[in-house]
């Protein structure tokens, strides 16, 4: 009997090894059958090649595309929470703030971000953006004094605090990206827009600048993602003609590199700024939405960066509406997007021509492609693929140490205009 039972084991032990061994296999295969681009450890720019080249042209194009809110609900009433998302079947580049309290945004992120990595073919998150010059703008946020009252503290780690505190404020709602800070010069004191620079000095801008993008994108306690800061306009935008907000910024390359190059040098090669806005105006008579020898060779080749552009709000559009460089919308969107501007913002009006000009190989893939590459790129690089929600439950913004951050500053401001020798003066 027991000589009978002996093969008859053996032969369910090798029954049960060769099942081990299948389901391993099985498992093996699932884990090899995960995209590239969804593995956190592989290198960002072999993640970025192996999305880009699963992309058809309607899901680049739509990378290079911001949604309004108002586009996403499903009525214009401003409390909407209910969201329409036939529109970006395709997928979306950006989404601008919505009208809503915290807690509501914060569950218009998770919605949307849902829908977006788990409805959509490639699953990619959008970056969700929000203004936040001098403080989130949102009800029950932290408003700290404007950015020129910042600078007047000469006091850059109370800046880079100000940064870090305004960083949890925007990833308690869910946002990945500031549209601040502003590094321009305020060379033009007729400009009505002076209070949102760091001050006609480029070496206080690039100081203050630093501390700030450091601040935002880093935080003082690192969480395995990036806020995805914005250094903008670039650039001359702060001294236009008889100080005429969207008007011509005279001088030549020296003026360029030498007075409002220096602040955006430093946000690129200091802080790693991961976006940089583009500016409304011309430069010595030179649209610069259209200019590639800014936004590609300047901007890339010789300073090095390796974010993407974003465009300010209209400012494609008005290569044909006001700059009167482009004959139509589809031409400014071909000029844009040659120059090296990457989306536009808010809406596509210009780049929803982008799909037939390469149909007609006016645009070429290749252009598409590096636009595409350098968002991907940031959403990657700034962790929103592996963090794409928000704990919603966690998002409480005002705290006393904020409240006395911006207190410390308003006393600085106080100190340097009372001429203390204990601050430098301008």
């Amino acid at each position: 009997m027991q000589l009978m039972e002996k093969p008859f084991i053996m032969k369910r032990i090798k029954h049960s090894l060769v099942v081990i061994v299948l389901i391993v296999f099985v498992l093996s295969c699932g884990r090899d059958r995960r995209p590239l681009y969804k593995d956190p450890e592989a290198k960002t720019e072999d993640r970025v090649k192996d999305l880009l080249q699963r992309m058809t042209l309607e899901e680049k194009i739509a990378q290079l595309s911001e949604a309004s809110c108002d586009n996403l609900k499903e009525d214009n009433k401003a409390t909407t929470r209910q969201f329409s998302f036939e529109k970006n079947k395709n997928g979306i580049g950006t989404i601008d703030g919505f009208t809503l309290s915290v807690t509501d945004y914060a569950n218009a992120v998770n919605t949307i971000q849902n829908f977006l990595i788990n409805k959509t073919r490639l699953g990619i998150p959008a970056i969700f953006l929000s203004e936040c010059l001098h403080g989130l703008v949102q009800d029950g946020a932290t408003i700290y004094p404007q950015s020129i009252s910042m600078a007047s503290s000469w006091d850059p780690d109370l800046v880079w605090q100000v940064g870090c505190r305004i960083r949890k404020e925007v990833k308690a709602i869910g946002a990945s990206q500031v549209l601040s800070p502003d590094l321009d010069l305020a060379r033009e004191l007729r400009w009505g827009r002076v209070e949102e620079t760091f001050g006609e000095d480029q070496f206080l801008a690039s100081r203050m600048g630093v501390a700030m993008i450091k601040g935002l994108q880093e935080g003082d306690k690192p969480d395995g993602t990036l806020l995805i800061a914005t250094a903008k306009p670039f650039l001359t935008y702060g001294a236009p003609y008889g100080g005429l907000n969207l008007a011509s910024t005279p001088g030549g390359w020296y003026d360029l590199y030498n007075t409002f190059l220096p602040p955006y040098m430093a946000a690129i090669q200091e802080a790693n700024v991961l976006s940089v806005m583009t500016a409304y105006n011309s430069y010595d008579g030179e649209a610069l939405n259209a200019n590639k020898e800014i936004y590609t060779d300047l901007l890339r080749t010789i300073l090095g960066f390796k974010g993407y552009v974003y465009s300010d709000w209209g400012a494609v559009t008005m290569l044909h509406d006001s700059h009167k460089v482009a004959v139509t919308r589809a031409t400014a969107a071909k000029l844009a997007l040659e120059a090296g501007v990457d989306l536009e913002a808010p809406s596509p009006e210009c780049f929803q021509y982008l799909d037939s000009l390469v149909r007609k190989k006016i645009v070429s893939m290749k252009t598409i492609d590096s636009a595409v590459a350098r968002i991907l790129y940031v959403k990657i690089v700034s962790g929103l693929f592996e963090h794409p929600f928000v704990d919603a439950l966690k998002n409480k913004l005002y705290t006393h140490e904020k409240d006395f951050c911006s207190f410390t500053i308003c006393v600085c401001n106080l100190i340097v205009g009372s001429g203390s020798a204990n601050h430098p003066q301008r």
